[in-house]
């Protein structure tokens, strides 16, 4: 246990208030992770979270921009971000990660909450403070801490949550004068692909191609197939393919659209080819995965949702997710809902350049399905969310259903 650094720490430690289905939910897990469980691809959640370095270094990937971490650093995740953590190689790094939802429907509170959130908005939600406003942020952290080591009461739990709620003010106080800045790479090139997967996530509505990229980024399509995979581990078709999936998921989940239109919303030329390339990293069909993935009905919280705009739809933040009529039952498929983020199949990517080659993470190749819960557990080192149980593969392994599933935050 350490006591003497700014923010207090136990390995393994975790507080935890209602599960991840109820509109207000805390999981405050302290814990270390390493290289070996690095997340292949970006993924998605419908609670905000929280992440905060300890020790060491890290970075952070947020649609598909390139951030350096230093030790307490506070990254903060809104609801549907497509964001992933990649540690180095070397020994593990310590790291407490906070996800929780917050009721939106408290009389009078809505706006003054929304305020306490507004962090998350920002372009760049990564917070590195001073001295004096980190201790008296980590302060109310630190007797969320002590408060945890106490007998749980509702009185506990009510503190727990108002001290939680006075560390999102002071952060949000303090943005003014955060810190923070992006980190320059040593290579043109590595810079370069980052802004081409940054353009990406932005922009994968449009038609790309190695072709169209290579010219507006003035970089010879052989060049940038080659530094494309060496930087990120995957091909610029298999990139594409994938952000237009994990944004084609969240409209199947947490929205009505038709699945027509998510065709055309996420970048598909045809039903045809959206059903085979959905097929093809989540081995399951979009309307199957709708079926699966559908929710239970909970009461509003501030979350994410989609409005329209000219041209389509854009996440907003701090309105209510779509309940679905299918969730009479109120158990596991809400549970499905949260976990059918996670249950698209990523096939193996070559190591990035930045370390050496990771070990032992094998993942399914083309052709092989596995369930939501299997590739958490390989993805993130089968540390679970409170709430939440062991996804399994159909006999056929024609799909991958999404029962319920035991998921880490990394």
């Amino acid at each position: 246990m350490y006591y003497n650094a700014p923010l207090l720490y136990e390995q393994a430690y975790s507080i935890t208030i209602n599960n991840a289905e109820a509109p207000l939910y805390y999981f405050f897990d302290y814990d270390e992770r390493s290289y070996s469980i690095n997340m292949e691809f970006q993924h998605f959640h419908q609670f905000y979270e929280v992440h905060i370095l300890l020790d060491g270094k890290a970075s952070h990937i947020i649609e598909g921009d390139y951030y350096a971490l230093q030790p307490y650093d506070i990254v903060f995740l809104r609801p549907a971000l497509l964001h992933k953590t990649e540690y180095p190689v070397g020994a593990p790094r310590k790291r407490l990660i906070i996800n929780f939802a917050i009721p939106a429907d408290t009389p009078c509170l809505g706006g003054m909450l929304r305020q306490a959130l507004a962090p998350f908005d920002a372009e760049v939600p990564i917070y590195r403070l001073g001295d004096a406003e980190r201790a008296s942020a980590f302060g109310y952290l630190n007797d969320i801490f002590t408060l945890g080591k106490q007998p749980r009461t509702p009185l506990t739990e009510l503190a727990i949550h108002s001290k939680f709620v006075e560390f999102l003010c002071a952060v949000a106080q303090a943005c003014p004068r955060n810190t923070y800045v992006p980190q320059e790479f040593d290579d043109s090139i590595t810079h370069k692909i980052y802004s081409i997967t940054s353009y990406i996530h932005s922009n994968y509505a449009q038609e790309l191609s190695l072709d169209y990229i290579s010219k507006k980024f003035f970089i010879s399509p052989y060049y940038l197939s080659h530094q494309f995979k060496s930087v990120t581990g995957f091909t610029l078709i298999n990139y594409i393919q994938m952000t237009r999936v994990r944004n084609a998921q969240q409209l199947l989940l947490y929205t009505d659209m038709k699945i027509a239109d998510i065709t055309a919303h996420c970048g598909f030329t045809s039903f045809s080819q959206f059903n085979r390339v959905f097929n093809k990293f989540c081995h399951t069909s979009p309307s199957q995965f709708r079926l699966n993935g559908s929710a239970a009905s909970r009461p509003p919280t501030i979350t994410s949702s989609f409005r329209r705009v000219p041209g389509g739809l854009t996440k907003r933040h701090s309105y209510t997710a779509r309940p679905s009529a299918a969730d009479a039952d109120g158990g596991s498929c809400s549970a499905r809902k949260l976990h059918a983020a996670y249950a698209g199949v990523i096939p193996a990517a070559a190591p990035p350049r930045r370390f050496p080659a990771r070990a032992a993470l094998h993942l399914p190749r083309a052709g092989r399905a596995l369930g939501a819960g299997q590739h958490c557990a390989a993805q993130n080192g089968g540390t679970r969310v409170p709430g939440h149980s062991a996804a399994s593969t159909s006999a056929s392994r024609a799909q991958s259903r999404v029962e319920s599933s035991s998921v880490q935050a990394v």
